[in-house]
């Protein structure tokens, strides 16, 4: 079903391919974007498991191409825990494992940009990482280590955004949004994609991440319709269901224009007299 998804939307969006087709999803459903880098990887730019796992190691991942990997972990979260716990792996090692059919280095000898070392990935706290970002309420100030794997193919990408302190129930501000979006619109499918340093491309300005004019319009205009529809159908439907409305509106009615007759408009002529 969820291969048919994209392909059905893409007429109606007019997106270029799969370059633009990302999957997010969190718990169950990072599980579940995962399953799709490694069942759909020709459909996909890009996949953003938000505080999950991928399959079971007996599971059969066979990607038939690099997909653009952003998993995103609280390192508080007790439910599927950022080290690892029973069968779910931790969040350090999801990326590897995923990151080596993007020909990422891989295990315990991953290597990451910017001099980032996989001690600092796997350490909970704060590590004093410079790549940060700042996502969450529950910490003042950058509370977001970003670590990427080296050596990657030039078509993909694993990436880790390290939320320290943060649970799998976050407490996420605006950055947040406006960052995910920022790092999609930097990831289009066959690109080596570059969160930090791309400024304007052909898919839009990278630097804050907002909606094109055209939408913004769009969704006024959507939002004016739905507004006007909800209130012109409540009110027919309050004045056809609820019992006495249409009663009492025909007596306020009767009761008005008794108070206030009509009059017929008096016509003057040339012999009266004006006062």
């Amino acid at each position: 079903m969820f291969r048919d998804l994209p392909a059905a939307s893409l007429p109606t969006h007019r997106l270029p391919a799969t370059r633009l087709v990302h999957a997010l999803g969190q718990s169950n459903g990072a599980a579940m974007v995962y399953r799709l880098g490694c069942e759909a990887a020709d459909i996909f730019a890009s996949i953003i498991p938000f505080e999950g796992s991928p399959p079971p190691a007996d599971y059969n991942c066979t990607p038939s191409e690099p997909v653009h990997l952003l998993h995103i972990h609280g390192t508080d979260d007790h439910t599927v825990y950022y080290d690892g716990k029973h069968r779910d792996m931790g969040a350090v090692d999801s990326v590897t494992f995923f990151g080596g059919y993007n020909g990422c280095s891989t295990g315990a000898n991953a290597t990451f940009l910017n001099n980032a070392t996989i001690a600092n990935a796997k350490y909970r706290g704060d590590s004093s990482h410079t790549d940060s970002l700042d996502i969450s309420k529950n910490v003042n100030g950058y509370d977001t280590e970003v670590f990427e794997l080296a050596g990657c193919a030039s078509d993909g990408t694993a990436t880790l955004w390290k939320v320290v302190g943060e649970t799998h129930d976050p407490s996420l501000n605006s950055n947040y949004a406006t960052n995910v979006v920022k790092w999609i619109k930097n990831h289009p499918k066959g690109t080596s994609g570059n969160f930090y340093t791309a400024t304007d491309t052909e898919y839009g300005d990278d630097d804050d991440g907002a909606l094109p004019v055209w939408s913004t319009v769009a969704i006024g205009i959507g939002l004016f319709l739905a507004c006007f529809t909800v209130c012109v159908l409540g009110g027919y439907l309050v004045y056809e269901k609820v019992p006495g409305v249409k009663e009492w509106l025909s007596e306020r009615a009767l009761y008005n224009s008794r108070a206030n007759p009509k009059h017929p408009p008096i016509t003057r002529t040339t012999a009266d007299p004006v006062v």
